[in-house]
């Protein structure tokens, strides 16, 4: 995403009839700060290896152990490898997307780019090469992540009744919604408010919701659909500015949660919310049990090559972190 700029931050909905559609600008959110004291003894984290790229990471992936970087600049993915350093295997890719695709998915099946504006999924193959387009129907959404057999979870709007829904969808044959999983609080806001990331391990179950302003994670697993909350109770500060049929957050809004990944196990969430035992504010690790939602440690990791962590992925145990250009893998030590 899902993926915020320095100084200034701009996220637009552009509305047409109920068709909601987000435009999401760069990645470097304004700082927040809590109370809450994190621990940093219970999970630990050791640098196994560095990798580069010649642009700059705007989403990060991993699949078997093999890391993808999507520079948007130089319209390339990157697929990283210990033994092959750095490869770029597509190439060209301002030809399909008309702005920053909302997210990216890898699974077995493929390389999955979700494109909320074009209202397309573009799929690449593991090798790159020409990309299918699979049309999302009649179904506007501003998130999105994708499960086997053409399942997708999504998050919209519906400017009718003005509240934000996760549903399970199905993109064949025109577009169907098949359940409705969580209702929203009603706001005029295009859905901004509750705007968040989709995460999955590949394709497969658990998946979660994070909201970038909000302390509530949605999940849903083999036992159905659930919620709970992550330590940070920073209020959001969101400014709407509504202008005819689109809404913008103004630079005074703060991101708190930027991003998350997820593995079968434990929730990985990238909180801007400095930690209130910590003088300095930067982005910090936060790691749930995703059997209970209890908070299982914190993980607070160096800067590298004058750049704080940005993006995060997971794989097998290893967490991968992007600062700009570099990635390193950390292997995670659990108690």
């Amino acid at each position: 995403m899902k993926k915020l700029l320095s100084g200034i931050i701009l996220l637009c909905v552009v509305v047409t009839g109920l068709f909601v559609m987000l435009i999401s600008g760069s990645d470097k959110p304004a700082h927040a700060r809590t109370a809450v004291n994190r621990i940093y003894k219970l999970i630990t984290a050791t640098p196994a290896d560095t990798q580069s790229i010649a642009g700059e990471t705007h989403h990060l992936a991993t699949f078997e152990g093999i890391t993808y970087a999507f520079d948007q600049k130089a319209g390339a993915l990157f697929r990283i490898t210990p033994q092959e350093g750095s490869r770029q295997i597509i190439s060209n890719l301002r030809n399909h997307f008309q702005d920053m695709p909302a997210s990216l998915q890898i699974d077995s099946s493929g390389i999955y780019f979700f494109s909320p504006n074009q209202k397309k999924v573009f799929r690449y193959s593991l090798d790159g090469g020409q990309p299918d387009l699979l049309p999302t129907g009649q179904l506007p959404y501003t998130r999105a992540a994708r499960l086997a057999d053409s399942l997708y979870f999504i998050h919209m709007y519906d400017t009718a009744t003005q509240k934000a829904h996760f549903k399970l969808a199905d993109f064949r044959n025109g577009g169907r919604l098949i359940s409705n999983l969580y209702d929203f609080p009603h706001t005029d806001d295009g859905g901004l408010a509750s705007d968040g990331q989709i995460t999955t391990a590949g394709n497969q179950l658990p998946a979660a919701f994070l909201q970038y302003h909000n302390s509530e994670v949605l999940l849903w697993d083999t036992s159905g659909f659930r919620t709970f909350q992550t330590i940070d109770r920073t209020p959001a500060t969101n400014t709407i500015i509504k202008s005819g049929n689109s809404w913008s957050i103004s630079s005074k809004t703060i991101f708190i949660n930027l991003e998350a990944a997820i593995d079968s196990q434990y929730l990985y969430v990238l909180s801007n919310a400095a930690s209130g035992n910590e003088a300095t504010i930067t982005p910090e690790i936060d790691v749930y049990n995703l059997a209970s939602g209890a908070y299982s440690g914190s993980l607070k990791l160096p800067p590298y090559g004058g750049a704080q962590v940005r993006h995060i992925a997971v794989d097998n145990g290893i967490l991968y972190t992007s600062h700009k250009q570099h990635i390193i893998a950390y292997k995670l030590n659990y108690p």
